[in-house]
């Protein structure tokens, strides 16, 4: 998600419309910026002198760590399954023959 900002001057933090999660990235003008939970659950960026009484880039993605850890495990279980079947098929036939 992407967008421009105007920071007003008294702004201590960009608030965000979605649930705080640890796995969203904010850039801010391209920059990493650290995320926080404010408002009682919501994302947060807190804003810095370079921002104030300025219009910024922002984008925030969301980045599901623990997805990309499931897709690993899975790929690697079904090779261990597909290498389990090949080894019982060829001894099966070994012992046929």
């Amino acid at each position: 998600i992407t967008a421009k900002i105007a920071v007003p001057s008294d702004s201590e933090y960009l608030n965000f419309t979605v649930p705080y999660s640890k796995n969203w990235k904010v850039y801010i003008n391209g920059k990493s910026v650290p995320t926080e939970k404010i408002n009682i659950g919501l994302l947060g960026v807190k804003t810095d002198g370079e921002m104030k009484n300025k219009t910024v880039d922002v984008e925030i993605e969301y980045i599901p760590r623990d997805f990309y850890a499931g897709i690993a495990v899975s790929a690697v279980t079904a090779v261990l399954c597909a290498a389990y079947f090949v080894i019982k098929k060829i001894r099966r036939t070994k012992i046929g023959a």
